[in-house]
């Protein structure tokens, strides 16, 4: 199973990117190891890196981050998991499509 997931982040991961790409954005990427400390640190200097927005899968124990992430302003979006005391206003879908490196 892990190695399934593994792949379909790597497809996710390279779709975003050629998306921003076309959209004049560079994507940074980080990996919180489902650890909440690893998570807070990553946030923490994307945000430092004055970036523009984040996509966030949140790690067990992170409602106070993204709570945080809310009431600053931040530019932000759920992937994977969604929080249990949220209730979207709307849902992103996202379409994969093969990627073929250039």
């Amino acid at each position: 199973m892990w190695q399934i997931y593994r792949t379909l982040f790597a497809t996710l991961a390279r779709s975003i990117e050629l998306e921003a790409q076309k959209n004049g954005y560079t994507v940074l990427f980080g990996s919180s190891d489902e650890q909440l400390d690893k998570s807070q640190n990553l946030i923490n200097t994307f945000l430092n890196r004055q970036v523009d927005g984040l996509i966030i899968t949140p790690v067990a124990g992170s409602q106070s981050q993204i709570e945080e992430l809310k009431a600053k302003g931040v530019k932000f979006v759920l992937m994977d998991r969604g929080l249990k005391t949220w209730k979207p206003m709307w849902w992103l879908q996202i379409i994969m499509k093969p990627c073929i490196a250039p």
